[in-house]
């Protein structure tokens, strides 16, 4: 199968189901915010949030190593599954200590300690079942990935609005968390065994050796992409309270259920840049101007359209006891857009083996994050947080491109931005006049206006068409496994 078709394929696979699997989820959220409260619903996103924070002793920078060697040298994913399956082992037991010990040491109450014991059962399990699709993604079989999402996805969903509905509160909802990631760990164990590789253990310390030294600057820089990813919530919760934490937290989940669209693009792009590196920098450079130019004219629109929707989106969601989400929303539907070209950014960076830069850059944007959460959330309260978090997203997205320019080419920004900023200004204007009528309305007719714009101005080339024939011709004859 080529290139092209793969890349297709695997996107056609994740998008479909991604699209399932965040309806499903923000059904599940907006539900679960009206029934639990702030206070409850605070609880949940900061159990979440602070398990989250010790994925770093389970990944130990090691998934992005994994999918760019196996990508390119197949053979190894026997040898790489059972060593790194024993390795989580280890990892797994101190990741849990940590995670009881610590928070403990916080003093929280018991219910918020009982809702935190059971997420961190549910981030050692999903990061067993990160390890089995890492393997999927490096042989480009995305379809078990998009498999594995919707089986999880339909279980917490379905379990969740279950006990919401019963009334059973926040331990209950937590357990649904935790038998879905039961029962996607099950299955991607089962996948990973039919179809690539004999579950076992395997010890050779030389490989161990290997990948931890090639993963520590990648373990570094999850530790402080997750510090300034999650610190917000953290520190919201320690200064203001869980009310407070529940406000935030209800604005960052839109942003959450409209970033789903980088996420899989990179997926599908990661292991093609990683290739590329090796076989060819002009399809390289190529590959990362359309992607960083796609991911540009869909973020653009969803952020400006977010801002000046931000009120009703709000109202209809989670109702008036949440209207304070309505100023943290404004400023993080731009959050959203720089997380689009961050992800690309960020795989090109680590597919041209620059994971030294990214640990100085995610260690700086890092340290400015909580220097920032601090000073702007005693000034401005959950709203300086979301400042915070944008300034640190334009911080990071300049000092990566700095260095993938060194490496490759600057982009032609010119043309990349034009069009698109044209297409959402006169978006923005038919979109503004017509929310008060409804937003069912403005919302398709805004996509209509602003995708109209840009086949008018002729944003979308030969030259797209032209880049994606180039890169099948190049690998042609590659069979993907």
């Amino acid at each position: 199968m080529s290139t092209l078709k793969t890349i297709f394929k695997n996107a056609g696979f994740l998008y479909t189901s991604e699209v399932f699997r965040k309806i499903l989820f923000f059904f599940l959220v907006v539900y679960a915010t009206r029934t639990l409260g702030t206070v409850g619903w605070g609880k949940i996103s900061f159990g979440m949030a602070y398990t989250s924070m010790f994925l770093i002793v389970m990944d130990a920078g090691l998934l992005s190593i994994i999918i760019r060697d196996i990508a390119r040298d197949k053979s190894l994913v026997q040898k790489y599954v059972k060593n790194l399956l024993l390795m989580k082992v280890f990892l797994a037991i101190i990741t849990y200590i940590l995670i009881v010990v610590v928070i403990n040491a916080l003093n929280y109450p018991p219910n918020t300690k009982f809702v935190v014991y059971i997420f961190g059962f549910v981030v050692i399990l999903d990061a067993f079942s990160e390890l089995f699709k890492s393997v999927y993604q490096a042989f480009e079989r995305m379809e078990y990935v998009a498999y594995s999402r919707i089986i999880q996805a339909v279980v917490v969903v379905s379990l969740g609005v279950t006990v919401l509905f019963l009334g059973k509160g926040i331990y209950w909802y937590a357990t649904a968390y935790f038998i879905a990631a039961l029962v996607n760990f099950l299955f991607t164990l089962f996948i990973t065994s039919k179809y690539f590789a004999k579950i076992g253990f395997e010890i050779d310390l030389t490989l161990w050796k290997k990948l931890l030294k090639k993963g520590l600057p990648l373990l570094l820089s999850t530790v402080f992409g997750i510090l300034y990813f999650k610190i917000d919530t953290i520190l919201l919760s320690i200064m203001k309270g869980d009310a407070i934490v529940g406000i935030y937290s209800a604005a960052y989940q839109v942003i959450v259920a409209i970033i789903f669209i980088p996420t899989l693009f990179s997926v599908v792009v990661f292991p093609v840049l990683s290739r590329f590196y090796k076989e060819s920098k002009e399809l390289l450079f190529l590959t990362y101007k359309k992607a960083f130019t796609y991911m540009f004219i869909l973020g653009l629109p969803i952020s400006v359209g977010g801002f000046i929707l931000a009120d009703q989106l709000v109202l209809i969601l989670y109702g008036v006891e949440y209207i304070q989400s309505i100023a943290a929303l404004k400023v993080l539907v731009f959050v959203g857009l720089m997380v689009y070209l961050n992800y690309i950014l960020y795989n090109t960076l680590i597919a041209i083996d620059k994971q030294i830069e990214w640990m100085y850059i995610s260690g700086g944007s890092a340290i400015l994050n909580v220097i920032l959460n601090i000073v702007l959330i005693l000034k401005m309260g959950f709203v300086g947080a979301a400042y915070a978090t944008l300034i640190t997203q334009v911080f990071t997205a300049a000092a990566i491109y700095y260095f993938v320019t060194k490496a490759t080419s600057s982009l032609p920004f010119r043309s990349i931005v034009v069009k698109p900023v044209l297409a959402v200004a006169v978006m923005g204007l038919g979109v503004f006049f017509l929310r008060d009528v409804s937003i069912v309305l403005a919302v398709p007719a805004g996509a209509v206006i602003y995708f109209g714009v840009l086949v008018l101005t002729r944003a979308f080339t030969t030259d797209d068409v032209e880049m994606f024939k180039r890169i099948a011709e190049a690998v042609q004859n590659r069979v993907v496994s």
